[in-house]
């Protein structure tokens, strides 16, 4: 990457999904063969405080908060900082609503024969949330409403157990 501008969070994100791997992958690293899977990478800190021009503290940060909403885990290991982006297969799927398949383990769809309503649901809501994007909002605005409609769940599930 090539920006001289800090990355916003929504640009990290993807960033970071397109840096994991997007097969089962193994390499050879200080005499250990390790096996990485979909949506796992081993990098540093460091390295994507710089790729990202953040300082080393603000990365940090980014993972706890992605940690935080279940989107992402980090495991420091002697042979570097292995990242796992926990529903990997989720952001890559053009099959989804909100986390939910548009048919059910039956076979059976969301009330039409081919899930036209999830579709037309889920391009409404796309097109509102570009709608927000477009009206003036940040991009770090946009990825913590991104989130909050995308990771509704994991919010709810988080602040269930706080009491």
């Amino acid at each position: 990457m090539y920006f001289e501008e800090p990355f916003d969070k929504w640009h990290a994100w993807t960033d970071l999904l397109l840096m994991v791997n997007h097969e089962t992958k193994q390499f050879v690293s200080k005499g250990q063969l390790l096996t990485l899977e979909p949506g796992q990478m081993v990098t540093s800190m460091a390295i994507l405080a710089k790729r990202w021009h953040w300082s080393v503290n603000k990365v940090r940060r980014y993972f706890k908060l992605l940690d935080g909403m279940g989107m992402c885990k980090v495991d420091g290991t002697p042979n570097g900082t292995t990242i796992t982006v926990v529903k990997w297969a989720f952001y890559q799927s053009d099959e989804r609503t909100n986390g939910i398949g548009n048919g059910t383990t039956d076979g059976t769809s969301d009330g039409t024969t081919d899930g036209t309503l999830t579709r037309n649901k889920e391009y409404k809501e796309h097109k509102n949330t570009r709608a927000k994007r477009d009206s003036g909002q940040t991009m770090d605005e946009f990825f913590d409403d991104w989130m909050r409609t995308y990771h509704a769940d994991e919010l709810q599930n988080d602040s269930s157990g706080d009491d």
